[in-house]
């Protein structure tokens, strides 16, 4: 059963379990130099040829594991007036401010994030056949 207010597909298509295994791109959040998982999950995007298609997003902004971090990628994009990018420049920070319209502690938004995360996995989990291996 879907969480409350989310609608579920009706099909899976080869298209979208390709975007869920496949993707075009990955972010990976929290990225630092001195964080082992960290070194560890951008090991293994280059491993398997995601290098380039990897953004490293962290909280300052700064290159990490020798690679320039995603605003400076999407900065420069931008400079060169690649569309896309002059698009990204104001929307996450648009969409992160828009959806605040209280003032609430740290705590409350954290869990916000986390139950909006806990929605997705739901959605992907509906995703497996029945029967399948839970992850760990």
């Amino acid at each position: 059963m879907a969480p409350r207010g989310v609608t579920m597909p009706a099909e899976i298509t080869a298209e979208r379990l390709t975007s869920l295994f496949r993707p075009r791109s990955v972010a990976l959040v929290g990225a630092s130099d001195k964080s082992a998982f960290s070194q560890l999950a951008y090991h293994n995007q280059v491993r398997f040829g995601y290098a380039e298609r990897t953004y490293l997003v962290n909280r300052r902004g700064v290159e990490t594991h020798g690679r320039p971090a995603a605003w400076q990628r999407i900065d420069a994009a931008a400079d060169a007036g690649h569309g896309g990018a002059l698009k990204l420049e104001s929307f996450f920070v648009g969409q992160v401010v828009g959806s605040f319209s209280r003032l609430r502690p740290a705590a409350g938004i954290t869990r916000q994030i986390v139950d909006d995360c806990e929605a997705r996995l739901a959605e992907l989990a509906a995703l497996l056949p029945s029967g399948a291996p839970a992850a760990p």
